[in-house]
Parts: C-alpha cells; structure tokens; sequence
C-alpha cells in the first residue's frame, strides 16, 4: 500500500474513533476540498488529486462528527484532548453545571455557558460568536477571594483567538473557547467556590501580518514586526497559534539578536503598541459546588 492509501486510511481511523470529540474546522474542509481540485498546500502543488467519492464521504463524516460533537456541553468539548474515551465523557458530563450567563457588543456575543467542577479541576466552556477575528486576553481568575496565578500552579490560561484563527469568520459561526485550573489543594465535595472572571475581547483595527518568529535572523524579524506596527497592522506569528506580536518600540532595552521577547496577558500593550482595539471586557461571578 503506498504513502498516500495509508494516510487516508489513518485519517479514516482517527475519525471512527474520536469522532465524539472532534470540533468542525472548516479550514481543514477548505484544504480537503483544494487537494480535490489540485490546488495548492502552502505554496506547493498537490501531486496527487483525492477522488470526488473520497472527498464526499469525508464531508458526510465530519458532518456526523459535528453532530455527535454537539451532543456535549461546551466545557466538555472544550476539554476533549484530555478525554480518553465517550465512557468518561459521559461521566464528566453528569457533573457539568450550566451558567449560560451572556455578554454582548455591537460585534460579538459571549456566553459563559457551562463548568466542570469536581473540587480539583475547575473548567469552563465558553462560545464566542463574530464575524470579526476576536482575540482573548487579560483574563484573570478569582477563586474565593484569591487570584490564581497561572505561571505558578500551572493554569492552561493564555492569549488567545477565539476558534484559533486571526481571520475572519465567513458564517459568524460561534467558537468553543475554555479556561482550565487544576487545585494544588482540591476543594471537598459539596463546598462551593465563589468564582470571578475577567476577560477582555480584542479585534484588530486593520488586519493582520505574520511573521516568522522562528527564523534565524532575529534582526530580521524584529525589522518585520515594526514595520507591520508602522504600516497600521497588528503583527501576528506566523505559526499556531498565531499568538499577536509586541513591535520593539514597547520596551527599549530588547536586545534584537535574540528571539521574540514580549510582555503576556496585556491588554494595555496590546492597543498601545499592536494595532487592536477592546471590543469588550466582561466580569462575570458565580457559584460553584465540587461535584
């Protein structure tokens, strides 16, 4: 069997057997269908078309797969990748508590939807719907009075996109977005947390540019990064998860013959010195009991 027949055949697998935990990703759809047509890949020619049956039968799948995938609240979506199978889904899923508290804009609606709690591991799932690209930042957590510091206890809270991608969303389809923190000291089953959410919502205000953070000549990239900040632009790396890029102007004592230094979790050097602008910042409090 040759290179090609086995990785659909891979592929094929993989689906059959996560398919309860695989959220749609019309990027991958579009690159399915290109291959279809003998488009290109990140500027190379596919050599092989996928015939039309090929490709109808993987549109059919992910179209179950994103049916099964609804089946499960947002958080437990959400924590898919650490989910080793549908039975512990569906325990996880008897212990998820809704909240379905909303938050709108002009441009965007966000709805803290539902958490997982079980006196150890606090998750929320979060929907993001917009048409523009929406990046998530300045997200701070408050458990009983106590702020939780991420970089010590090892929190899965980052900047990020919402649906991880810096480009528009054609449908305004709404992306599954979450917040994981793992208890260094778990809470007893049946007491509650008082729990507090801030997070600020950032579009650009004149579209993106990637650069490659990864490349050799480290002047190079700094030289990238300014001039993408001076032409009104919001620099993006060029990799996922295209996390946006802090120009040299912000701090003048970087050494640009190193890689990428830049500040985290900052809204204000954000707006100031990458080109974006606060769509909405949202706090929202609420209760929770260790299940």
């Amino acid at each position: 069997m040759d290179e090609y027949r086995e990785n659909v055949k891979k592929v094929k697998k993989a689906l059959e057997q996560d398919a309860a935990f695989i959220e749609p990703n019309p990027f991958l759809a579009q690159r399915v269908l290109g291959m279809a047509h003998g488009a290109t890949n990140g500027g190379l020619k596919v050599k092989r078309k996928v015939s039309a049956g090929l490709v109808l039968a993987l549109v059919m799948l992910m179209s179950a797969v994103v049916a099964l995938a609804c089946n499960y609240s947002y958080v437990i979506r959400f924590l898919s990748d650490r989910i080793e199978d549908a039975e512990q889904a569906q325990r996880m899923e008897g212990m998820v508590q809704p909240l379905g508290m909303e938050f709108s804009s002009t441009t965007a609606t966000c709805t803290i939807e539902d958490a997982y709690f079980d006196g150890k591991t606090l998750a929320l799932g979060i929907g993001i719907q917009t048409e523009r690209p929406v990046y998530l930042s300045g997200t701070e957590v408050q458990v009983n009075d106590g702020w939780i510091d991420y970089a010590e206890n090892g929190g899965s809270i980052e900047d990020m996109w919402a649906g991880n991608s810096p480009y528009p969303q054609v449908d305004a389809a709404e992306q599954i977005h979450g917040i994981e923190y793992t208890f260094m000291e778990p809470l007893p089953k049946g007491e509650t947390a008082n729990v507090t959410l801030h997070m600020t919502l950032l579009v650009p205000q004149n579209g993106v540019a990637e650069v490659d953070i990864y490349q050799e000549d480290h002047e190079a990239m700094w030289a990238q990064i300014d001039a993408a900040y001076e032409a009104g632009l919001t620099p993006i790396s060029a990799d996922e998860p295209h996390e946006v890029l802090i120009p040299s102007v912000w701090h003048d004592t970087l050494d640009k013959t190193q890689g990428y230094q830049g500040p985290l979790n900052d809204v204000d050097s954000l707006v100031r010195y990458a080109n974006m602008e606060e769509m909405y910042t949202l706090k929202a409090t609420f209760m929770l009991e260790a299940k």
